[in-house]
């Protein structure tokens, strides 16, 4: 006797099956950087979610391109990659620098969360580590990343920071008051 699960398991196995990869698709516009080197090379940065948000994990992916329609990538084998904050000191504070290998399968990225909203600097190097001894700089660029605010920015928290102030608020008072305290005892 055939059952309505019996025939429906294929159905199900398949929808198990496609469901997983369907799961790594892109959804919407991503936020594009775009900078022509001086080598003639395309650099795109692609901003997964379209928008760059303080306090959020957001992926970035990098492509190096011979033409203008990003259809000829370029060989490198990896990335050196500076994210820099720029608070007002003079060089900024670098907040992530480090190279970034180029994956036999899928996009050249990773994923970075910036702390707070303000103006940030990312530059990127793409090298090709089989020329010469210690590799040859195939092509650079670098990018004004404006990040927004998040609405958890501007919330209180009762975090260690809080409860820190708060001890050391209570016993710098302990301290300051005993004098007063010491002198009605004699009176």
């Amino acid at each position: 006797m055939i059952t309505r699960l019996s025939i429906l398991t294929p159905f199900l196995a398949l929808a198990l099956f496609l469901v997983p990869n369907a799961a790594f698709a892109h959804g919407g516009a991503a936020l594009t950087f775009t900078s022509t080197t001086t080598e003639g090379y395309i650099v795109d940065v692609d901003i997964e979610d379209g928008y760059l948000e303080s306090g959020v994990f957001t992926r970035i992916d990098f492509g190096l391109f011979a033409d203008v329609a990003r259809t000829k990538s370029v060989d490198f084998t990896d990335m050196w990659v500076r994210i820099v904050d720029e608070d007002g000191t003079p060089k900024g504070t670098t907040l992530f620098a480090g190279p970034i290998a180029k994956p036999d399968v899928g996009s050249n990225g990773f994923a970075f969360r910036f702390p707070k909203a303000g103006v940030y600097t990312l530059s990127v190097r793409y090298n090709d580590a089989n020329q010469g001894a210690y590799g040859e700089t195939v092509a650079d660029a670098e990018f004004a990343l404006n990040v927004s605010r998040s609405a958890d920015e501007n919330t209180f928290g009762f975090g260690v920071e809080f409860w820190v102030g708060l001890v050391a608020g209570l016993f710098g008072s302990t301290i300051a008051g005993m004098p007063f305290v010491l002198r009605r005892k004699r009176v």
